[in-house]
Parts: structure tokens; C-alpha cells; sequence
């Protein structure tokens, strides 16, 4: 891919997601249900997924080619300005997955080492011994901590 088409596919996929996020949007505030609006957001998050793999696996239906927007041999700083833009697109994207997956990794991190700080509780499984026997199974742990942490599930 040559800078100029990755700086389109990253204008056009913008644009598309933006839309998608407004029309969510708007469809969740027409629905009275959270079932309902939590679906919507889930399937526009699937959306997204989708578009970003189509945008960049997928051949696209062009209206104007590629030869129609390229700079013509007067317009050299044209084609060297978008060539740049093109290329701090593709850095900057990189470099946001590469944050993203640190992140992440980290938070897992801590919550892992969360959990094993905690302690198991006892008196939750004999709470739950006169619930019926599809509720309770006998794998779940509760554990407590001193520390302030809100309520999760591992």
C-alpha cells in the first residue's frame, strides 16, 4: 500500500465509524430496554471490527482512482506532503496498537496479582449451600481483599 491509499483508507474508515458511533447512538436513545442497548452497542463494536478488516483485506469500489488525486510531476510537494501524511498515519496507528497491547497487558498483570493477593472466603460457599445445585458450582471462589477494589469477576 502506498501512503497516499493507506491515508485514504484511514480518512474513509474514520468517517465510517464515526457514523456508525451517531447512528448507535441515536438508536440507543429511541430503545427504552438495556438489553436492547447493550446489544446495539455490541454488534456496532463487531461493526467496527469488520469494517477495519474489510478496509484493509477487502478491495474497495473506487468512484475517483488513484491516478485522478495523484499529484502530476509540477505539484512535487504535493505528492511528497501526502506521502509524509501517509507515512505519520501509519506510525501513529503502530504506535497506538503497540500502547493499546502494553496496556492491556499490564492491566492484566495487576489484576492477576490482585487475585492472588486475596484471600479465599469461606462464608460466601456456606451462604450458597441452600441455593439449588444449578446455581452453585463447586469450581467458584470467592476472595476478599483490605484493599479498596471494586467487585470483579477472574
Amino acid at each position: 500500500m502506498s501512503p497516499l491509499v493507506i491515508l485514504e483508507v484511514f480518512i474513509s474508515l474514520a468517517v465510517q465509524v464515526s457514523l456508525l458511533i451517531g447512528l448507535t447512538a441515536w438508536l440507543v436513545k429511541r430503545t427504552p430496554f438495556q438489553a436492547c442497548a447493550d446489544a446495539c452497542w455490541s454488534m456496532m463494536h463487531v461493526c467496527i471490527l469488520l469494517m477495519t478488516a474489510a478496509a484493509f483485506l477487502l478491495p474497495h469500489l473506487r468512484l475517483v482512482t488513484l491516478a485522478d488525486v495523484q499529484p502530476s510531476e509540477g505539484h512535487a510537494l504535493l505528492g511528497a506532503v501526502s506521502a509524509t501524511v501517509g507515512q505519520v498515519c501509519v506510525w501513529m496507528w503502530l504506535s497506538g496498537t503497540a500502547v493499546f497491547i502494553g496496556v492491556c497487558g499490564l492491566g492484566m498483570y495487576r489484576a492477576t496479582a490482585l487475585v492472588r493477593r486475596a484471600t479465599v472466603d469461606s462464608r460466601f460457599g456456606r451462604l450458597m449451600s441452600n441455593e439449588p445445585v444449578d446455581i452453585v458450582n463447586e469450581n467458584i471462589e470467592t476472595r476478599v481483599l483490605n484493599e479498596d477494589v471494586c467487585p470483579f469477576c477472574w
